[in-house]
């Protein structure tokens, strides 16, 4: 049987970024570890070596390389003028690479860069009128008609390690895709999303191969998007997952909604993981999970005690690299106490153990982002995975006693409900956290980044405030960031909300260390 050659790239495009007055609205850190074409990559070139393909691959990165800041124009958001922007290297830069292709893979995880990608779309098949072009991720899984209206010939619905390869083999047989899960397409009666068929096996972690750093320069990632790296930990830096899933049902989060169940890699086959890593000569280690702690996870504020013991197992993985580790993706911190609301030390020690050795470089915790999500009581009986305000202090404050150099925290403001006193409500507390903390450890490094609430596609949030948004997303996609608000709320507009969010930030953390979060240029 002769094989059947297949030229395949699998492209990660530019981002969107919006300032005001020439001073961005949050961080657009384009030099970190951008898993999910390198995790992809490896099922997807044996599932088609098994269909009887020679596969040549390429994964390319478009937020490397000689990354430039081209003005795509403005956007008025009611009377506010936000410049709007495209980070990365320009779709002219690869079209040799989009004219020997036959199929191009892309990646859309993100609303507001969702037009970038549609108009790569359109720019790639203007370039070479026969590619195909199949689109993945957390944003194409639930907008699958703006995405084929652009131009691409299929989505892949939610994970694609086990269908993709029957998607691109269809697609260049020219056969149906109405017998493969989870696709979307189009035909003469319009689109077709399927659910069941070939390639609906459930994704096992302890089966995935490892991801394909071979294929991509490790030395361009340097930072996370969480900031600069702290001194002793160097690149290159890798971000990987363990689990998949989440056990909470956040209705502002799509994870619960794209990534049925919850499950976990093995501890043994973490253990190889991280040996692989540090072979491929990855020198700081990044969790870019949705939930560890979701190991640990029964009714209520139980915990199931099994599943604490493997979290301390984890952590003890982690701490046997002897490299520098960061949560960058969160830790549900409610986890990290009883039933009772007792911060468990033990295991807060376990995760947030750290060191500097004799030479000076760092090893463990450095850095945990916490999204504390909601800091207004009304907020934090809107869900279930918070614990109590005063419970999720004393949870700090334990966290303060490992004297981890940096946390960063996750507020979420401009919910429809918000009010002055909400805002201050929020703001109190804040202050009341900074100061907590740095009683206990001041060298603690803290950020506040005030997320702005974004109702998400394919979120009940999104269902449930279609009549306050400014703008449809498939028009303005760039308002679905979470540094501008695309809603009117009860009190504040989006225009007075995306201000107050902004001078929030500043009053917290103050304009140099939003300018060092944000990668911004600080000597301005």
């Amino acid at each position: 049987m002769t094989s059947r050659q297949l030229k395949l790239k699998l492209v990660e495009v530019p981002t969107a970024s919006l300032k005001i007055d020439g001073e961005r609205l949050g961080t657009d850190r384009v030099r970190t570890p951008v898993p999910t074409q390198p995790v992809l990559l490896p099922s997807l070139e044996a599932g088609l070596t098994n269909l009887g393909y020679d596969v040549n691959t390429e994964i390319i990165n478009m937020k490397l390389g000689n990354a430039i800041e081209q003005r795509k124009g403005v956007i008025n958001l009611e009377g506010l003028t936000l410049e709007n922007y495209i980070l990365g290297i320009p779709f002219e830069s690869i079209d040799d690479q989009i004219r020997q292709t036959h199929v191009l893979g892309l990646t859309s995880n993100f609303s507001y860069s969702s037009g970038i990608v549609a108009d790569f779309i359109r720019h790639a098949k203007k370039i070479n009128p026969g590619v195909i072009i199949v689109v993945g991720g957390a944003d194409a899984s639930v907008r699958q008609e703006y995405y084929l209206s652009g131009g691409a010939d299929a989505i892949i619905i939610g994970e694609g390690e086990n269908n993709g390869h029957f998607v691109i083999d269809a697609l260049l047989q020219g056969k149906s895709l109405q017998n493969i899960a989870r696709v979307a397409f189009r035909n003469n009666n319009g689109i077709v999303k399927t659910i069941e068929g070939i390639g609906n096996d459930p994704v096992k972690l302890d089966e995935l191969p490892f991801p394909a750093l071979d294929r991509i320069s490790l030395a361009d990632y340097l930072d996370t998007g969480e900031g600069p790296l702290i001194t002793g930990a160097f690149p290159p830096l890798w971000a990987y997952e363990t689990s998949r899933g989440c056990k909470q049902v956040c209705h502002f989060c799509t994870t619960p909604f794209l990534k049925p169940g919850y499950r976990t890699m093995s501890l043994n086959k973490i253990a190889q993981y991280f040996a692989y890593m540090k072979k491929a000569g990855v020198r700081t280690i990044i969790s870019n999970e949705d939930n560890i702690l979701s190991r640990m996870h029964t009714k209520d504020y139980a915990r199931d005690p099994l599943g604490r013991e493997e979290v301390l197992q984890y952590a003890r993985l982690i701490r046997e690299t002897s490299l520098p580790f960061e949560f960058a993706n969160g830790l549900e911190i409610g986890k990290l106490a009883d039933e009772n609301g007792i911060p468990d030390q033990e295991l807060i020690d376990a995760l947030f153990y750290h060191k500097i050795n004799s030479d000076g470089s760092f090893s463990g915790t450095y850095r945990c982002y916490i999204p504390l999500e909601n800091l207004t009581d009304k907020g934090i009986r809107s869900l279930r995975k918070l614990r109590l305000y005063d419970t999720e202090k004393a949870i700090l404050e334990a966290i303060a006693k490992t004297k981890v150099p940096m946390l960063n925290f996750g507020v979420i403001v401009g919910l429809p409900a918000e009010t002055p006193e909400s805002i201050a409500q929020t703001m109190g507390r804040c202050y009341e956290i900074k100061k907590a903390i740095t009683n206990i450890s001041p060298n603690t490094d803290l950020y506040f980044n005030f997320f702005m609430f974004a109702p998400l596609p394919g979120t009940p949030d999104f269902r449930l405030n279609q009549n306050r948004m400014v703008a449809s997303v498939d028009a303005q996609p760039e308002l679905w960031s979470f540094y501008v608000s695309g809603i009117n709320g009860n009190h504040y507009s989006a225009r007075e909300m995306t201000l107050l969010r902004r001078e929030m930030s500043r009053e917290i953390n103050g304009t140099n260390a939003m300018w060092v979060y944000d990668g911004q240029d600080t000597k301005k």
